[in-house]
């Protein structure tokens, strides 16, 4: 037997309604009862319809290690998340999805480790210091360079829109 929990702050009284023996409906959770919901449930679950951008509780949820289904709309802004764990749109097919995962030690483990390193490549701390270290070596190297009186940002920026029109230089966009 499998236990549904609907977590998440401010469920609609359509939600509410779904409460009984095998659903749980937790509105508002602690950072704390969350970790301790990834800790102990078997599948993530983020059936989004709508929203923009990247999603935070897909990225957490694969942060945790968690084998994750979701829609199109919680994949958005993470390209190529579909390689690695169930999307779809369809109910049927989300939910023929959990099952196969709470069943298939094997497709669960798959799932909850290329969701991880799919996270862990774009939002660990070290992806994070990959991107940002030559970004703050430049801003160093501006420093150094600034003169007296003229403010650093106004020097980036100056040194950002040369670096664009120079053909030798970095291209942006």
């Amino acid at each position: 037997d499998a236990q549904l929990l609907l977590v998440g702050s401010k469920p609609t009284d359509e939600v509410k309604a779904l409460a009984g023996l095998d659903v749980q409906v937790t509105g508002y959770v602690t950072d704390e009862v969350l970790l301790d919901y990834y800790r102990s449930v078997g599948v993530a679950v983020a059936p989004m319809r709508f929203g923009a951008g990247v999603k935070g509780k897909v990225v957490e949820a694969l942060h945790h290690g968690l084998p994750l289904v979701t829609t199109s709309v919680g994949m958005q802004g993470l390209e190529g998340l579909d390689q690695v764990i169930p999307v779809s749109d369809d109910a049927q097919v989300i939910a023929d999805a959990i099952v196969q995962l709470m069943q298939d030690d094997t497709r669960w483990q798959e799932v909850a480790r290329g969701g991880r390193e799919f996270a862990d490549a774009r939002f660990s701390r070290a992806a994070l210091r990959q991107v940002l270290w030559p970004i703050m070596q430049h801003v160093a190297a501006l420093t150094e360079r600034a003169q007296v009186g003229q403010p650093v940002i106004g020097r980036i920026a100056v040194e950002m829109r040369r670096r664009q029109h120079d053909p030798g230089g970095p291209q942006t966009g």
